[in-house]
């Protein structure tokens, strides 16, 4: 049986942020539709896992959540092949279905925090939307290259994991340390603020804080830095209270990915420490798996960005799948103002030398399922899949900032040279082609 129920978009549109099949055999689906309808979602209530994926083009769940003994069910192979959370039921017996590895799974309790849920299906989302942009791009590749590679990625487990552990108190860290995934190796800082700079220097594979005594404000403002570092802010992040927290949700509001009580929810760190660091590492080998779309000719020699014809003919398979699936897609435009004055004054040979330095920051800030490509001249877009206008903006001001904050040493220019960096964005509308897309999002620069 199945039934359905719909959020309206962020915009008031009929345009949804991700689909949600949830399956509880019981019929009790713990709200959850209400939770996610709010935020945007179209869900599909069943009492049982289909045993194959019969949706419609470009409505096949983003996600799947499994409630109780709805983890029973699964068969491996059938079903829709999405990200899965299991909610209740035995999330280790989760872990041994081996099929799941490949798409991806994660676990919560019975009871939960809301916001935990929200930002855990939220992860599972993104990734199911980079796998999904991946297999995209690779489409697009094969116009452009007469022999593209094959997509393949290698197999994840969570052994070794590189882990940072933060807490003043060596009791409580020991014991954390004794229950993590075999083999981790361990870095301690006492305080957040040592352990923000250890990240940025050298990337780990999860972030376990343990407050105790210490000034929680001091871990929630580790927290927001990290989701403010474009490097670090898909890093799991979780917490371990010493029981005396009674309110979750000021960590969560924070970026904490997942938060424990001392001593009473100690099972459960092994098996969530376990999944988180499977997620990371799936997605970390879906950014290496990009990099095998970005060559040749796809690949604009100045800037590193995707080339004119890549963006353009990407873009246009992007609008498909998002008007097929009442999805959500942003386009940001940028221009480099100042170009044409510095190449007046110091000749292309400089203003090639700064567009090639803008076009690396550009690469290194945006997402993995984000496409940076090169417009024209001055002139760059990034296509953001599955993402509104509001949220899009807030990308490109991040990465407008930084870039109108640097000054560029430039070849043969005696000074350090400050750009003038301007950016717009646009969100699809029916009717839109690549066209008129890039137009209204570079009009938005005003």
């Amino acid at each position: 049986m199945t039934a359905s129920s719909n959020g309206p978009g962020t915009d008031g549109s009929d345009r949804v942020v991700a689909r949600a099949l949830v399956v509880a055999p019981d019929g009790n689906h713990l709200g959850i539709q209400d939770k996610l309808a709010a935020r945007g979602y179209h869900c599909t209530l069943a009492t049982s896992i289909p045993e194959s994926d019969t949706s419609p083009e470009g409505e096949h769940p983003d996600v799947v959540i499994l409630i109780g003994d709805a983890a029973d069910q699964i068969k491996l192979g059938s079903g829709p092949q999405a990200p899965i959370m299991v909610i209740g039921g035995e999330p280790n017996a989760a872990l041994n279905v081996g099929h799941l590895r490949v798409v991806v799974v994660d676990a919560l309790p019975l009871v939960f925090n809301d916001l935990e849920l929200f930002s855990r299906v939220d992860s599972l989302v993104r990734l199911n939307t980079i796998r999904e942009e991946l297999d995209r791009r690779f489409e697009t590749m094969g116009k452009f290259v007469a022999q593209p590679p094959a997509l393949e990625l290698p197999a994840i487990n969570s052994n070794n994991a590189r882990i940072v552990l933060v807490g003043s108190d060596p009791e409580m860290l020991g014991h954390i340390t004794n229950i993590l995934p075999p083999g981790s190796a361990t870095t301690r800082f006492d305080e957040p603020y040592q352990a923000l700079a250890g990240l940025t220097d050298d990337p780990q594979d999860m972030l376990v804080v343990a407050p105790g005594t210490g000034d929680l404000e001091d871990y929630l403002e580790l927290f927001r830095g990290i989701r403010g570092n474009s490097r670090l802010y898909n890093l799991p992040v979780v917490m371990v209270s010493d029981g005396k927290l009674a309110d979750l949700d000021p960590p969560y509001t924070a970026g904490a990915t997942a938060v424990f009580q001392w001593p009473d929810e100690m099972g459960l760190i092994r098996t969530q420490t376990d999944l988180l660091v499977l997620q990371d590492r799936y997605r970390m080998a879906m950014r290496s798996a990009y990099r095998q779309t970005h060559m040749g000719r796809t690949r604009d020699e100045l800037t590193g960005l995707y080339t004119h014809g890549f963006l353009h003919e990407h873009l246009g398979a992007q609008i498909a799948a998002a008007q097929a699936g009442r999805k959500y897609l942003t386009l940001g435009y940028f221009e480099i103002a100042s170009l044409t004055k510095l190449n007046t004054a110091y000749g292309y040979a400089a203003g090639d030398h700064l567009l090639r330095q803008v076009g690396g920051i550009i690469t290194s800030l945006v997402r993995a399922e984000d496409v940076p490509g090169r417009y024209h001249g001055g002139s760059l877009c990034v296509i953001m899949s599955e993402t509104p206008k509001g949220e899009g903006q807030a990308a490109l001001n991040r990465i407008g900032g930084v870039i109108s904050n640097t000054e560029f040493a430039v070849m043969d220019v005696p000074e350090p040279v400050a750009v003038d960096f301007r950016n717009g964005s646009a969100e699809l509308r029916d009717g839109d082609t690549p066209e008129s897309l890039i137009q209204r999002a570079r009009e938005d620069m005003g």
